[in-house]
């Protein structure tokens, strides 16, 4: 058996998101989160994402790439 390691690469706060890069580039991506307290998500589907942030989320990324 193999022992996974797990790297800290974020720490989001109330009001973050993740997840955005996948929906924008349409690829799957293989993360896990891990909460460090008691949390509550909401899904959006893509087409939810693109009516409520898609535009303003695609405009950022495209400016750090």
């Amino acid at each position: 058996m193999f022992k996974l390691k797990y790297r800290q690469l974020s720490e989001l706060n109330s009001g973050d998101y993740f997840g955005e890069v996948s929906l924008i580039d349409k690829v799957s991506r293989q993360w896990s989160v891990r909460c460090m307290e008691e949390c509550h998500f909401a899904i959006l589907s893509k087409e939810d994402f693109n009516n409520a942030l898609g535009a303003i989320e695609r405009k950022k990324y495209n400016e750090k790439i």
